[in-house]
């Protein structure tokens, strides 16, 4: 049956909506009743409940109707202990149209909650394109925890404001299509107000022919300041895009002291030798145009002290993320070629004294269907928190549409630099070819390894509390292809497991969201011999989706004195429609599922040589997360 507009979506939600009830309100002293915004929107609705619910996760923050992309404003508020998590937002439908903002706060990083009045599945946009100067668009941007000037107690956003569409880099630019402003907030996120000054840089550097300028970050940035000889605490920002001749880049800034609108422009920041020109599997394409760029001031190396590092989303690549030479599956959606990649580079100055960071080596965030990373540095722990976009691409316009919805917000992540030692090879891939690490040699012929790292962040463990635990006594499979039947965990699920991978295994890893009979079945394997680990799909002819791309990734085991080898980690959350996969802390993979009914069963498999086995240790499965249950 169609649903009227006037319906209320909480009937679609079922039990485990992003509502907070288990915890203190974030909001429980205030005794005002407030609204997110003073508007009513339009709302996308669902052709029915089922459409609706089929994919639906329950645990990733996501709108409760609508398109939702890239996240926004993540940060620390630290006069109300909140964090702030904004995405782009256009709840008028499932396609990305009428960008706005939607907005939530948590006190843990998992409970994302709204005003103390509001439920979920009333959320409204706290900034829509209503002023000339952001009349087509909100796009992304940054959170900054004081006011304009300094002030306590006040909160700012600097955001994208688009005046003119489309804005694509492989159209000719329109000069002040693309321009910053600022919203404040005076009531700890609940409501938002532009400034009348707005916008505050009018677009790009003048005399700089841009095909892009947009997603600004704003921090602090030691390095930076010690290369320029300025004070610690003075702020930066980087603005992504491209110049025309000269590719992507980031337009760097540096903010007066104590004034957010006062932006000086320094120079185009990062510098790209020609050999990078060819991407392989492990540095990723970084394309014609770069979106939602962050710098990560706090990630120091011990092997190169004056080393910066950055993600950025990389738009115009020659292929999605995917072995060399392979051409992805584009199934019934397709997708568009983009990574999500992060570098390191060595911060100093040119001739002219402007700060450059010249490209050492650098890798891809994600091997899936991730993109436009978006982080902060969280002064609580001390650590860099990102979260990126998980795309709704792979499943066609008209079952988009029929749900309501679409884009789903990642786990958050933990970046780091992590630093192995005594390293003496990998499987077969020499060292010094994998472009995303950075080697030393040690004495004695060892190596050490420098790369990025990447892990689910340890208050994604609070979902295990209210979930039921499968824990096998013993996971030992013990011939050349045998499979482990592990249970029915349902849709929602975490699992946990360490494997020795022995030589001769062709492949190693888990059928999930598989039916009984295993016409439907997503298939996640790591092959030592290809060095690569890979998703990919059998889709049921009940299905109402029939073709999905394979998502792969680059992935190796390290080798160290004494013939000892690493052992496979794995982490994997899946939450009905959404896989996110993370592997020895400095692996991740994202992807989409969109299984048939009832293919809820998980086992563990082996395909190898004939008599030979391997054990999995501390296997754990967490069923049934839900943040309602944590």
């Amino acid at each position: 049956m169609a649903f009227s507009r006037t319906q209320p979506i909480a009937n679609l939600h079922g039990p485990s909506s992003l509502t907070d009830t288990h915890q203190e309100h974030p909001f429980a002293d205030d005794t005002h009743t407030h609204h997110a915004s003073q508007e009513s929107v339009q709302r996308a609705t669902p052709h029915s409940q089922a459409d609706y619910l089929r994919w639906r996760p329950t645990y990733h923050v996501l709108p409760p109707y609508g398109w939702a992309n890239d996240p926004c404003g993540p940060g620390y508020d630290p006069s109300t202990g909140l964090y702030h998590l904004a995405f782009q937002w256009n709840p008028k439908s499932a396609e990305w149209e009428d960008i706005s903002w939607g907005h939530c706060v948590s006190r843990d990083l998992v409970h994302w909650v709204l005003g103390k009045e509001e439920r979920w599945e009333e959320m409204r946009t706290v900034l829509s394109p209503t002023e000339s100067y952001d009349r087509e668009g909100i796009y992304t941007g940054c959170f900054v925890p004081e006011g304009p000037e300094g002030e306590e107690g006040v909160l700012s956003v600097v955001y994208t404001s688009v005046s003119h569409s489309p804005v694509r880099y492989t159209l000719p630019y329109f000069r002040g299509s693309e321009s910053l402003s600022i919203a404040t907030s005076s009531d700890a996120g609940r409501t938002w107000q532009r400034l009348p000054i707005n916008p505050i840089l009018p677009g790009a550097p003048s005399h700089l022919s841009v095909r892009a300028w947009r997603d600004p970050q704003v921090s602090t940035w030691p390095l930076l300041s010690r290369v320029l000889g300025r004070p610690e605490g003075t702020k930066y920002a980087i603005i992504s895009g491209s110049v025309e001749d000269q590719g992507p880049n980031v337009f760097l800034y540096e903010i007066a002291q104590g004034g957010l609108t006062r932006w000086s422009f320094l120079a185009l920041l990062v510098h790209l030798s020609p050999g990078l020109a060819k991407p392989t599997a492990w540095t990723g394409d970084l394309g014609k145009n770069w979106e939602v760029c962050n710098f990560l001031p706090h990630l120091v190396s011990l092997n190169a002290p004056d080393r910066a590092y950055m993600t950025m989303s990389t738009e115009g690549a020659s292929r999605w993320g995917m072995q060399p030479g392979d051409v992805p599956n584009q199934g019934e959606a397709g997708r568009r070629p983009r990574w999500n990649l992060w570098m390191a580079g060595k911060m100093g100055k040119n001739g002219e004294g402007t700060p450059k960071v010249e490209h050492e080596f650098g890798g891809v965030l994600d091997h899936g269907c991730f993109y436009a990373a978006n982080g902060f540095w969280d002064p609580v722990k001390e650590r860099t928190i990102s979260w990126g976009w998980i795309l709704e691409d792979d499943l066609p316009p008209a079952l988009r549409d029929a749900q309501a919805w679409a884009g789903v917000i990642s786990v958050p992540r933990e970046l780091f630099v992590l630093r192995v030692p005594h390293v003496a090879g990998t499987l077969s891939t020499p060292l010094d070819s994998i472009g995303c690490f950075d080697v030393t040699v040690e004495e004695g012929g060892l190596y050490t390894v420098e790369t990025l790292g990447i892990r689910p962040l340890k208050e994604q463990e609070l979902l295990r509390k209210g979930a039921r635990e499968i824990k096998p006594a013993e996971v030992r499979l013990g011939k050349g292809n045998e499979v482990m039947h592990l249970g029915n965990p349902g849709k929602c699920w975490e699992f946990e497991g360490v494997v020795d991978v022995p030589e001769g295994t062709r492949k190693v890893g888990m059928y999930l969201r598989h039916s009984k009979d295993m016409q439907q079945c997503t298939e996640l394997s790591f092959s030592p011999s290809a060095e690569s680990i890979t998703v990919s799909h059998t889709m049921a002819p009940s299905s109402l989706v029939r073709t999905m791309p394979t998502d792969a990734g680059p992935h190796t085991l390290l080798r160290y004195a004494n013939g000892a080898r690493e052992k496979l980690r794995i982490r994997v959350f899946c939450d009905n429609s959404v896989l996110e996969v993370f592997a020895n802390d400095r692996f991740a993979m994202s992807c989409r599922m969109y299984p048939a009914e009832g293919a809820d069963e998980l086992s563990l498999f082996i395909d190898g040589e004939e008599g030979q086995g391997i054990m999995w240790d501390d296997v754990t499965v967490w069923a049934g997360l839900s943040v309602s249950g944590a």
